[in-house]
């Protein structure tokens, strides 16, 4: 899962979105598939709807990179608060 993460442009994910995904059962690859053999219809709206979702999906990819860039930036601030606490 960690490749197909990488092919999305999140490099090292955190736990908590590969939870999220095992628990939704997300696999674009799948829909990149179905994408390819809508192009071969030859119905216009059907590759209109296509491009649409498929431009969606990689949207949702790159708000859920900077969500887990916010996880890690947040972890690495909690981190630092309880060193500061300590002292």
């Amino acid at each position: 899962m960690i490749d197909f993460f990488r092919t999305q442009g999140i490099p090292n994910p955190t736990e908590t979105t590969i939870e999220a995904f095992k628990f939704q059962q997300i696999f674009a690859n799948f829909d990149n598939f179905y994408h390819v053999m809508g192009q071969f219809t030859f119905n216009i709206e059907k590759q209109a709807q296509f491009n649409y979702y498929m431009s969606q999906q990689k949207q949702n990819f790159i708000h859920i990179a900077q969500r887990d860039k916010i996880i890690k930036q947040n972890d690495e601030i909690i981190e630092l608060l309880k060193k500061i606490a300590d002292k």
